[in-house]
């Protein structure tokens, strides 16, 4: 049973001592609060210090606690805080995988309206980078860890899409519908502007 297809993953884990650990789960994930807690505070004393390291540190055991203690409460807090940690250091588009990942396997999580504001910013982030720099198409961010790899325009746009799809009912999926359409309209697209202000 163990090699069976749907079970090879959760074998070749195990047997590499990458298995489930609930009690290691627990260790990484109160590290990583610790550091994210810390990290807060000084912030808090001094919005200027940087420390995107330390949330950098935070995330990294938020992602192992998470990996250590699937389909649990724990997985879903440390998906959403591994997420949070991304987005402080503004590494806002690692930020956004960790939470689509959350939302893609806790779709009720109880964090989905503080994610939706959280991907909004994101999105608009993005979409004002491009409508401040106009890359195009075909170049690529190596650089900038803030930003997408490629394509700004699409990132940010798609982010605005997923957001209404995730949380149809939620509180920014209007803001979201409208955000995408008249980044649409801005850039010439009429038809898929129109497209998101009929949905609207």
């Amino acid at each position: 049973n163990d090699f069976a297809v749907e079970n090879i993953g959760d074998t070749v884990k195990d047997l590499a001592g990458q298995g489930t650990d609930r009690n290691l789960a627990r260790k990484y994930y109160g590290e990583g609060e610790q550091v994210y807690v810390d990290a807060v505070d000084a912030r808090a004393r001094d919005p200027q210090a940087d420390l995107d390291s330390a949330f950098l540190g935070a995330a990294k055991k938020f992602r192992a606690a998470a990996k250590r203690w699937p389909d649990s409460a724990l997985e879903e807090d440390a998906l959403f805080r591994a997420g949070e940690s991304y987005f402080l250091a503004m590494r806002y588009a690692k930020a956004n995988d960790l939470f689509e990942q959350l939302l893609k396997k806790y779709p009720n999580t109880k964090y989905l309206e503080f994610v939706g504001a959280r991907r909004f910013v994101i999105a608009k982030y993005g979409l004002n980078w491009y409508q401040a720099e106009q890359p195009s198409f075909y170049q690529f961010n190596l650089v900038d860890s803030k930003r997408p790899t490629s394509d700004p325009f699409g990132h940010a746009v798609r982010v605005f899409d997923r957001m209404r799809l995730d949380d149809p009912t939620g509180k920014l999926a209007d803001d979201a519908t409208i955000a995408a359409a008249n980044a649409h309209l801005a850039a010439g697209d009429y038809q898929r502007a129109d497209q998101f202000y009929t949905d609207l």
